[in-house]
């Protein structure tokens, strides 16, 4: 990707991207990162051997799958691995099905006639964008995120299974709060949802991008695969919301990031 200047209200303009990354403006950089750990043991042993060997840099975990605890066994082991939490609101298939890790009772809306995630066909998404509650949507988004931490596991960043940008624009807001919140990144894929991140003021650029929120200014930026970062809603910057006391503190900070410059 080549970085793209944006429009920034203050009048310090924002960085590049991937001057974010710590490269220079017109770099072309690509960045992989593994979806579905914690699917099976299988994906879970390739997904590892993908990043320690391979040119993946990061992972995307699933905590409601039925193989989440060997992927987080996996990741203690392993504590270089970037990972994030790839938040799950749909299941895979219609012989691979799973549920939410809140009570059933707190989530209804989220939920089928069987009682389990709606399948990820164009049908069951939109059965479940249009009955989807905001509130139980952060219910069960909360519990999958505190799931990594009450493990002491710290994520980089959210994204979605099987929704781009959630599969709704109130979806996508809700998560940038949580990555503000939490001190984490967020991947925005379409273009919609770019938009927005470069009206708020975010370095992005016009490739399918992952956002850092909010605004973390580090020696080293922690964005695990990407090419543009969100702010706090309503802030062009500022700190991240800490967690309540005595709460894990989720961190971006750390890992090892397998960058690989490309000619143009």
């Amino acid at each position: 990707m080549d970085g793209i200047p944006v429009a920034h209200t203050d009048t310090a303009p924002p960085p590049w991207p991937n001057q974010v990354l710590g490269f220079p403006p017109g770099a072309r950089l690509l960045l992989v990162n593994c979806d579905d750990f914690g699917m099976h043991p299988a994906i879970n042993a390739a997904v590892v051997e993908s990043i320690k060997e391979g040119i993946a840099a990061s992972c995307s975990l699933m905590t409601v799958c039925p193989a989440a605890a060997d992927a987080m066994r996996l990741l203690r082991r392993h504590s270089a691995i970037p990972f994030g939490v790839h938040l799950t609101l749909v299941c895979e298939s219609s012989h691979l099905r799973w549920g939410p890790l809140s009570p059933a009772d707190t989530v209804p809306s989220l939920l089928d006639p069987s009682g389990t995630f709606f399948e990820p066909t164009p049908a069951g998404r939109a059965a479940l964008l249009e009955r989807a509650r905001p509130d139980e949507i952060e219910t069960e988004f909360r519990a999958q995120i505190d799931a990594v931490a009450d493990a002491g596991l710290s994520p980089t960043h959210l994204d979605f299974h099987c929704l781009a940008d959630g599969g709704r624009a109130d979806i996508l807001d809700l998560t940038v709060g949580l990555a503000a919140e939490y001190g984490l990144a967020v991947r925005v894929w379409l273009e919609p949802g770019r938009r927005e991140m470069r009206r708020r003021g975010c370095p992005s650029s016009t490739m399918t991008s992952w956002t850092v929120s909010p605004c973390r200014q580090k020696a080293r930026p922690s964005i695990t695969d990407g090419c543009s970062t969100t702010c706090r809603p309503g802030s062009a910057s500022g700190p991240s919301t800490p967690l309540p006391a005595g709460g894990p503190r989720l961190s971006t900070a750390g890992g090892r990031y397998a960058v690989r410059t490309m000619r143009s």
